[in-house]
């Protein structure tokens, strides 16, 4: 019997010492798993932010190269641009901008996009619009690019541009602005309009006053 007590003593004892090793090893492996987890997310997120970090910096230059081209170009715009003298007809008044030297469609939307950012064009009742601009390819005869807006002023933007083929104007956007006094003019607003930017465009020397209107 106390052979038996022995030995089982023995048996537990090897056992439990056993089971310890085996506990420690499990933890060991535990901890090694939890560290290499660790590690491996910490590279994931370093790597992340690195990545996010580099898309937003190239998303910023981007963003500023086209903010400096479009600058570039408005500016440019802005200074071939003049607005010019007012004409008040029976409470209507209307005004004619020029922009010469324009060499692309681009052009003609910056001018607009430029004539827009004040408050009271923007809020005028039309802003009529026609432009000519000249091309000439190596080979080829001159072409042009012309187009116009009535903006709801209608018919008024074909007249305009009629008076720039007419006085064979090229590289030319002329906008003639009209705020509506409450007094219909009829046919005759059609005459303001083009006598409106043709003495604009004569001040300039695109036309010459012998152009026919």
């Amino acid at each position: 019997m106390e052979i038996e007590r022995s030995l089982q003593g023995e048996a537990d004892g090897t056992q439990f010492e056993l089971w310890e090793r085996e506990l420690r090893e499990c933890c060991a492996y535990a901890w090694f798993e939890r560290a290499r987890e660790t590690l491996e997310r910490l590279d994931d997120e370093t790597v992340g932010v690195r990545i996010e970090k580099n898309e937003s910096e190239d998303v910023g230059a981007r963003e500023e190269l086209a903010v400096e081209t479009e600058d570039s170009s408005v500016l440019s715009v802005r200074a071939r641009l003049t607005s010019h003298e007012p004409v008040t007809v029976k409470k209507s008044v209307f005004q004619a901008h020029v922009c010469s030297d324009v060499r692309s469609v681009e052009d003609v939307e910056i001018v607009m996009r430029v004539l827009l950012q004040n408050k009271k064009i923007r809020e005028a009742t039309h802003n009529i619009l026609a432009y000519r601009i000249s091309r000439r390819e190596e080979g080829r005869s001159e072409e042009f690019y012309q187009d116009s807006d009535d903006d709801g002023e209608s018919a008024a933007g074909g007249r305009l541009l009629r008076l720039l083929v007419l006085a064979d104007a090229r590289d030319v956007v002329v906008v003639v602005t009209r705020w509506y006094g409450g007094v219909h003019l009829g046919p005759a607003r059609f005459h303001v309009i083009n006598s409106t930017a043709k003495t604009a465009l004569e001040s300039l020397g695109v036309i010459h006053n012998n152009s026919e209107q």
